[in-house]
């Protein structure tokens, strides 16, 4: 549930061809992704004319190999194809039926496709495609239809109790009424997740690492309501409690006994989720699918912690009360009219003319010439 980035420090590493083995470096490995033709615009070209959901589509043999190296950069393994089923089209289709005509042009623009793939390492991802100057043009969604299979509860209990390891304290989550608590819940959600970070690439929200310069980060709105300037990499709540340090990525942090403490700083902070706080990247995506969610389609979101069977402390997202009005404010505007890449990246739209004014219509009727007299 991130952004695609190749740029990592890698050890180097081995590709396996059809028919021979290839040692790469990690610079060559790089320069490969870089080169690959799923990463170039032409690639999309005439998928970014199709409808959705019809941008919907398993993986091809060339999007698994460029997936292939992106999963070897994180020593993850090779993802596999994956069967397109009814559901998965119309979740898809679905959720973006609520979304506002200008945020659907937004998508029909930049969101080349949804590919779906097992064995991804992850529950989705989002890829960046660029033109030959570097400058992004597009992205498409790689989405692991296994891990998204998971019921919704399930699957983000799993996801925000996993960086903990188990004892006297445990995680639940809620995202949905148990009576509606199916699988394409969690696909939605996952969806939603990407879709912002498809939005931050094409919208002016958040700044791009690797292609905003620093001088501009500032413009970014976004940032300033949790993170501190001039890298944006600390936050504005003085970071997890002492002697916390979470990660998504890895093994579990033996920290069960801090579940309490780092959910009590949760709740002095404007982030929605544990998950949101680790970068501002995430941060304006899971920002985004709990205001949509809660907002817009009105879905639930609670998270219980435990202590044996003794429910010691509920936690409720931002976007229940008022921690997050100035986020909210912010997506308020994104759902209205979202403020898209600069002007230099776009062309401007050329103005409507001003309506010609009509004639006053005069108060008093003209009195009518005479009629010639009659011969």
């Amino acid at each position: 549930m991130a952004l695609s980035a190749s740029t990592f420090k890698l050890l180097p590493l081995l590709i396996f061809l059809p028919s021979l083995a290839v040692a790469l470096t990690a610079d060559e490995a790089r320069l490969k992704l870089k080169n690959h033709v799923v990463a170039q615009p032409e690639m999309w070209k005439v998928r970014l004319t199709r409808p959705f959901p019809k941008r919907v589509e398993p993986a091809s043999p060339l999007v698994l190999e460029y997936l292939t190296f992106e999963n070897a950069l994180r020593d993850r393994p090779a993802p596999q194809a994956a069967e397109i089923k009814g559901g998965f089209a119309r979740v898809v289709k679905t959720t973006l039926s609520k979304f506002p005509e200008e945020l659907k042009e937004v998508l029909k623009e930049r969101l080349a496709g949804i590919v779906a793939v097992k064995n991804l390492g992850a529950d989705a991802q989002t890829y960046p495609v660029r033109d030959a100057s570097g400058k992004l043009v597009a992205a498409f969604i790689a989405l692991d239809v296994d891990r998204v299979k998971v019921k919704p509860n399930d699957w983000a209990t799993q996801r925000d109790a996993g960086i903990f390891q188990t004892g006297e304290y445990s995680v639940h989550v809620k995202l949905i009424a148990d009576a509606k608590d199916r699988a394409p819940e969690t696909m939605q959600y996952v969806l939603l997740h990407e879709i912002g970070h498809v939005l931050a690439l094409f919208t002016r929200y958040v700044p791009n690492r690797d292609t905003t310069p620093a001088a501009d980060w500032s413009r970014y709105a976004f940032l300033n309501l949790s993170w501190i300037a001039p890298q944006y990499r600390a936050d504005k709540f003085g970071g997890f409690p002492t002697g916390v340090k979470l990660d998504f990525y890895k093994s579990p942090a033996n920290l069960n006994a801090k579940i309490p403490e780092v959910y009590d700083w949760l709740e002095r902070t404007n982030y929605p989720t544990l998950f949101s706080a680790t970068d501002f990247h995430e941060d304006f995506a899971e920002s985004f699918v709990h205001w949509v969610r809660l907002k817009r389609f009105n879905r639930p979101y609670s998270l219980s912690v435990y202590k044996g069977q003794t429910l010691v402390k509920t936690y409720l997202s931002c976007f229940a009360g008022t921690r997050c009005n100035d986020k909210a404010a912010v997506f308020e505007g994104l759902w209205k009219e979202p403020a898209r890449t600069p002007p230099k990246d776009r062309p401007a739209k050329r103005p409507r003319p001003p309506p010609a004014a009509k004639k006053a219509k005069s108060a008093v009727k003209p009195i009518p010439p005479p009629r010639p007299a009659s011969q």
